[in-house]
């Protein structure tokens, strides 16, 4: 049905669009409804209604019964989690653009009954809100934030964009009409100008304004509405934006011009209007540019769609969402992993710098595991689903990454009710500098009142701080460290102590067994096969040094035993039966109370039978490669350094005099260790903790600021300020070297700010800046303080573009 809605066949309208991407291909709707619904069904993995439908839908109703879908537990239940019997919901906001939107949102939206917790980020335009069932619907929290003239949906990351895209596009038509408009009515005001100084007959110049009445009109009319709309949501909420003074200094201009071209006299000032107008989006423009431009590389895109493997060996493309973990697919060269998987066929090159920030493709076999967003270089993959989307790692970075950005540090804060009075300045400078003039002759004081409102920006000043974070922690993203609150950039220049744990964070967590020492006759074989039944049951990672395989590819065979009672005793080791006889395998202390041995910088295990020493097995867990760079660098930096172990071990001993470490101790219990942090704290220190066990999890959350390794477990991680995301320890001074110079950034942003606001005001108030130049000034102010933030994240979107031309390179394309 060409020229009506895809949904529902109606009419589209003739103002206002409304589009949807289905199939690949862009749909037009004819109204918020119809697409909230489509949105509904491509969500639910029902994309196939649209392909076998015989007939449109009903044009559902317009109102906040449109939002009643978002109520069904089914529909809500994909973009919201559940915690002690609150839900917590992630909302897509369009048409943002300033400190004051998001103010707006959260505050209405937190006088709502049951609405626990607002927190909006501007820079990504998103809500989330926790709520309670028993007390608000979420089709409730919808309708409000629609009736604050903005758009909502259900978030996405692929969704987003797609909405971003949109806005851009709609910002570019305004643009395009005001440009236009601008360059004719300039070209009129230079006739009107020269007519005033060498004479214009009466009726030229009547003809020529209202030319230019007509010019002006539409510019006012459409492309000026996002400051319009801007400064009524503001009015409503009694908070003042900068989208006010742009408001008054557009509808002032027109109206006076207005007022000149009925009466036949005075002047006129259009070609003001459409300058004001023009310049101002184009500053909205760009900066929307460059924030869609770091969305589409901050994350790699999933396709929509992955080809499951069927039982008679053909394949079927299906929605991701109808994907379910133990569905098989295939993965062609070139294409994008779809899901978190494990490789059961072919082998093939992978590249998955979104994890690790390593640009060099890794070889994958049967066994390995794949993640979403991970690019499969040159052979084809036949994967086993292991995880829903939504359940991705990729999806929990985003989470986290989301939760870091909704942080706001107080400076933040602190700059947004500035902006608030900043504004509220301007009108009263505006009015003094309007009342100055018309008493003193000299300057207009009508321009001159026009241009100190739109000289100043409150929006430099709020977008300092944000804009700084955000790059920040999108450059470290990439680099392999994810900052999951983004309050530690600020603190990491108070460190005064750092503590490490040993196994797995400065070794690699994985012990091998480099020798025997044999005290009996009994032969080596059997001694391994003794040591491997004892420890088959045990996870400590000691105890995996002695898991078949292993010893295997450590070069030993053990013969095949079976051991019964056992019993484990943690920390220490483990006690049972083989072939009868009462055995034991585990530390010095546990196997051999009163022997003593040299320390030598290994793991030694012993076995003993009835209090007999068999054997002493010599293990060895390798120091990370940049294990003694990363503990120099932090003591380079006046960081005293502390080695926490759980290993009673002599190793401990050894490594802290390997690295230098300032203070050591061995067998801490995670009680011990918790001690230590607040006895340091108590002293005044501030504490970092880099770990990566379970055990682990309350020191991470007690620390100032803590650091989770790639391989910790997900309890750990989910308490940890920051988490690698490959197990580089020189990762933890890059987070360094990246705040110093997120907060050299930040302070270069405020003092500019500050500067422009401190100098532009007086200079436009006194009629020394013309409105022109006032809003390029203003526009000018707020693009200086984006793109001077976005130089943190400029090296690594280097890195990733280089990256990406070597993936087509190796690709053949």
């Amino acid at each position: 049905m060409m020229g009506g809605c895809y949904h529902c066949g109606e009419p589209l309208p003739a103002k206002g669009h409304y589009s949807l991407i289905i199939d690949g291909q862009e749909r037009a709707m004819c109204c918020p409804a119809c697409v909230a619904v489509s949105e509904t069904i491509l969500g639910a993995g029902l994309d196939d209604y649209y392909r076998l439908r015989d007939q449109q839908a009903s044009r559902p109703n317009d109102g906040a019964e449109d939002f009643l879908q978002y109520d069904s537990p089914a529909v809500f239940q994909q973009f919201s989690s559940s915690r002690n019997g609150l839900w917590q919901s992630q909302l897509s906001i369009g048409d943002m653009h300033c400190a004051a939107c998001a103010w707006l949102i959260e505050h209405r939206l937190g006088m709502m009954d049951g609405v626990r917790s607002i927190r909006v980020n501007l820079q990504r335009g998103m809500a989330t809100v926790e709520w309670d069932p028993a007390t608000v619907k979420l089709s409730a929290v919808f309708d409000a934030i629609y009736r604050l003239g903005y758009g909502v949906q259900p978030w996405s990351a692929e969704g987003h964009l797609e909405q971003m895209r949109e806005q851009q596009r709609g910002l570019l038509r305004r643009l395009g009409l005001a440009g236009v408009a601008m360059m004719q009515l300039m070209m009129v005001a230079v006739a009107l100008y020269a007519g005033d100084f060498q004479g214009i007959d009466d009726d030229t110049r009547s003809l020529l304004r209202w030319f230019s009445l007509a010019l002006a009109t539409p510019v006012i009319a459409y492309s000026s509405q996002p400051f319009f709309k801007g400064a009524w949501r503001g009015l409503r909420s009694r908070r003042l934006g900068m989208d006010v003074p742009v408001s008054l200094a557009l509808i002032a201009a027109y109206l006076a011009s207005l007022q000149a071209t009925v009466r036949g006299e005075g002047h006129v000032y259009f070609d003001t209007v459409s300058m004001f107008c023009f310049f101002l989006l184009l500053s909205r423009f760009i900066q929307n540019n460059l924030q869609l431009r770091r969305e589409q590389t901050m994350r790699p895109l999933l396709p929509m769609t992955a080809r499951k493997l069927l039982a008679d060996g053909s394949n079927q493309w299906l929605a991701l969402s109808a994907l379910e973990p133990g569905d098989e697919i295939v993965v062609q060269p070139g294409e994008v992993v779809p899901v978190d998987a494990t490789i059961i066929a072919g082998s093939s090159s992978v590249e998955d710098s979104a994890f690790t920030g390593e640009f060099m493709p890794k070889r994958k076999a049967v066994g390995d595991m794949v993640l979403a967003g991970s690019h499969n270089i040159d052979g084809s993959l036949y994967l086993r689903v292991g995880a829903e989307v939504g359940q991705s790692r990729l999806s929990q970075i985003d989470q986290l990454l989301d939760s870091a950005r909704l942080n706001r540090p107080p400076i933040a804060e602190l700059a947004d009710r500035l902006s608030g009075y900043f504004t509220l300045f301007v009108l009263f400078c505006s009015g003094a500098a309007f009342f100055f003039w018309s008493v003193h002759p000299g300057h207009s004081a009508f321009l001159t009142a026009l241009a100190v409102l739109v000289v100043s920006c409150p929006c430099a000043l709020s977008l300092a701080t944000p804009s700084s974070y955000a790059a920040a922690i999108s450059a470290l993203r990439r680099r392999g460290a994810l900052v999951a609150n983004a309050a530690v950039l600020e603190n990491l220049e108070h460190i005064s102590h750092v503590i490490f744990d040993k196994t797995g964070t400065l070794t690699e967590g994985r012990p091998r067994l480099m020798a025997i020492e044999r005290d009996s006759e009994i032969e080596e074989a059997r001694l391994l096969g003794i040591a491997s039944a004892l420890e088959l049951e045990s996870s400590h990672p000691i105890a995996q040094a002695f898991a078949r395989d292993r010893l295997a590819d450590a070069g030993f065979t053990p013969m095949t035993l079976h051991a019964s009672n056992l019993e484990l005793r943690a920390g220490e080791g483990v006690e049972g039966d083989v072939d009868g006889q009462r055995y034991r395998i585990g530390s010095r202390r546990f196997c051999l109370p009163d022997a003593t041995e040299a320390d030598d910088g290994n793991m030694t295990v012993y076995l003993v039978r009835d209090g007999v020493l068999l054997a002493r097995f010599v293990l060895q867990d390798s120091l990370r490669e940049e294990a003694k760079q990363a503990v120099s660098a932090l003591q380079s930096r006046g960081i005293r350094s502390l080695l926490l172990s759980g290993d009673d071990s002599d190793q401990v001993a050894w490594l802290a005099g390997q690295l230098h470490f300032d203070e050591y101790r061995a067998a801490c219990s995670a009680a011990d260790k918790l001690a230590r942090i607040r006895e340091l704290q108590a002293q005044g220190a501030t504490v970092m903790m880099v770990g990566d066990g379970v055990n682990d999890a309350p020191v991470i959350a007690a620390a100032n600021v803590s650091i989770a390794m790639a391989a910790a477990s997900d309890l750990t991680r989910s308490c940890a300020d920051v988490a690698l995301l490959s197990n580089r320890l020189s990762l933890i001074e890059t987070v360094f070297e990246k705040a110093v110079q997120m907060r050299r950034v930040l302070r270069q942003n405020i003092f500019w700010a500050l500067l422009y606001n401190g100098t532009a005001l007086p200079a436009a108030a006194m009629g020394l800046v013309p409105p022109w130049l006032a809003a390029l000034g203003m526009s000018a102010s707020s693009l200086v303080v984006v793109l001077n933030a976005l130089r943190l994240d400029r090296r690594e979107q280097r890195a990733a573009h280089q990256a990406e031309v070597r993936k087509l390179e190796e690709a053949g394309v």
